[in-house]
């Protein structure tokens, strides 16, 4: 949950610039919440002495991955460029 929660507060710091961009949202907040997931997941993974490479791989592809498409895709979007009061 602390997670959900440093992603929304980050989005909290940008809506500050990125104001009346709305995509911005949902993927700021679900990528940073989706990197903790994986932070965490492969934390419980190694703590039980199993972290083989296909657990790393299955946490990295249902979590992981997710988080790094959703900021590439926002970063291609060139939402990002467009600064302060834009949209």
């Amino acid at each position: 949950m602390g997670y959900a929660l440093l992603g929304m507060s980050v989005l909290a710091v940008l809506v500050l610039r990125y104001r009346g961009t709305f995509l911005i949202a949902p993927a700021i907040c679900w990528a940073v919440f989706f990197a903790g997931a994986t932070a965490v997941h492969l934390s419980d993974v190694g703590e039980k002495g199993v972290l083989t490479h296909g657990n790393m791989l299955h946490v990295f592809a249902s979590h992981g991955l997710i988080s790094l498409l959703l900021a590439a895709a926002l970063i291609a979007s060139g939402l990002l460029k467009k600064g302060a009061g834009s949209g």
